[in-house]
């Protein structure tokens, strides 16, 4: 297990600023096995290994949801005891969650009656909320959640890669299909693998030692191999060049942003060349794109679709249920049979595809007003970590891609969608740490920058 040890030392000078600063430095030898913990977290939202091993993925969602509700409270009674400060990091994570079961036990308590079992164990679908609380708990840092991240998407990309090159159909579950003709597109960790691409690539801009420039450096290719040529997102890859671009901007210092500008040119050529080839072939415009865009086009009718439904819930939402294809409720309907009804046969309508939307659909004006509070917050406060000095730029950058990707076609609901919950509240964690150590009260970089 790694040691701490606090020391009184000068940080590095902000680059453009140039301001010193002095604070409690917590310094950070080898791995502590928080970082195990929060990746052990993140497997089991993306359901694995369980579909390798013969069992349902929802066996790994329902192992996080109750590891975060016993951790909830024992992060709270900690708190009692030592009386730690309840900030609004710690209130509007609670709020959130009190507003999605009050929508659930509204509609389909009160107006539209249905049994329990067909709504109320759906609630661990809400768990990611409720992270920061049993990561707070077990003492975990800023530090460890960016490198839990880092290193989870690492793993994933590098086993996509493996498995498609040596055909060995272990992520066969994962296989999705693709509007660019790919048959086995595997999507396994893909905001993990994104998040550790640009990660990755200021850790490369801002390494100090040669072994630590190549190791970010095959980091870099493993993750971008991963998110531009295998998992065919059109909105990861759009955010990462966005994100990129902002961190140039607005993170990196003179020194930085001269070196990023001159090996730019020998990866951004060949990138973008092949993002237009691949991905707008045959394509006028963009708005010719979108007009003749299958995915686009299914995602308006997805839209549609659920509105309907959130129409007659005065504005509360309709909260969580089942999608157990033997219930009939809302969620069960639309990804089970609802396909049939427009022209999609046994493929079914899914909230995952209209991001921001499906936080207003399930969980009404109110949900969606904390869910746009908590995302601005958390994007302000990752962003600006940069002030405090180089250790933080991946962290700063990592900020600008959340921010990235609320500039999408479908801005992203980071934390009530299912597919990305887990990711938003490790994010929300890690911008509560990032606004603790601005106040000096706790620290989470290293005396010697990313690592």
């Amino acid at each position: 297990m790694a040691t701490t040890a606090p020391v009184s030392q000068p940080v590095a000078s902000d680059e453009r600023t140039g301001r010193p600063r002095r604070r409690k430095l917590r310094r950070t030898d080898g791995m502590r096995w928080q970082v195990g913990f929060i990746i052990v977290m993140l497997c089991l939202w993306e359901g694995f290994p369980f579909p390798l091993i013969g069992l349902r993925n929802v066996v790994g969602y329902q192992a996080f949801a109750a590891i975060v509700f016993l951790g909830t409270p024992i992060y709270f009674f900690r708190a009692a005891i030592r009386r730690f400060s309840f900030t609004y990091w710690d209130f509007l994570p609670l709020l959130l969650f009190f507003i999605c079961v009050a929508a659930s036990v509204f509609y389909s308590g009160i107006l539209v009656p249905a049994p329990l079992r067909e709504w109320l164990p759906a609630i661990y679908t809400i768990a990611p909320v409720l992270l920061i609380f049993p990561l707070k708990a077990i003492g975990a840092n800023l530090r460890d959640a960016e490198k839990a991240l880092y290193y989870s998407g690492i793993f994933a990309s590098l086993l996509v890669i493996v498995n498609g090159f040596a055909e060995l159909h272990i992520l066969d579950f994962y296989v999705r299909g693709s509007g660019f003709g790919t048959e086995n597109r595997v999507v396994f960790f893909k905001l993990e693998a994104t998040f550790a691409l640009v990660i990755a690539l200021l850790r490369l801009v801002y390494a100090r030692k040669v072994s630590r420039f190549l190791g970010a450096g095959l980091a870099t290719f493993i993750t971008f191999y991963n998110v531009f040529v295998l998992s065919e997102s059109r909105l990861a890859i759009a955010a990462v060049l966005i994100s990129l671009a902002l961190s140039w901007l607005f993170v990196m210092g003179a020194a930085r942003k001269l070196f990023f500008l001159l090996l730019a040119p020998l990866v951004a050529v060949p990138v973008i060349a092949f993002v237009i080839e691949k991905y707008l072939r045959g394509s006028d415009n963009m708005s010719t794109y979108m007009s003749n865009d299958v995915s686009a086009k299914f995602r308006a009718t997805e839209n549609v679709h659920f509105g309907h439904y959130f129409d007659g819930t005065s504005g509360i939402g309709f909260g969580f249920m089942s999608g157990n294809a033997e219930y009939n409720n809302i969620i069960a309907y639309s990804a089970n049979r609802a396909g049939y009804a427009y022209g999609t046969r046994d493929y079914g309508l899914s909230l995952d595809d209209i991001g921001i939307y499906s936080a207003l659909y399930q969980y009404g004006y109110a949900g969606l007003i904390v869910i746009l509070l908590m995302t601005g917050l958390a994007v302000w406060s990752l962003a600006r970590s940069t002030r405090l000095g180089p250790d933080y730029a991946p962290i700063a950058a990592v900020g600008l891609l959340m921010l990235s990707f609320m500039f999408s076609p479908i801005s992203m609901n980071y934390f009530t969608l299912f597919y990305t919950g887990h990711i938003g509240g490790l994010l929300w964690f890690m911008a509560s740490s990032v606004s603790r150590s601005s106040s000096g009260r706790v620290t989470a970089t290293t005396r010697k920058g990313p690592r």
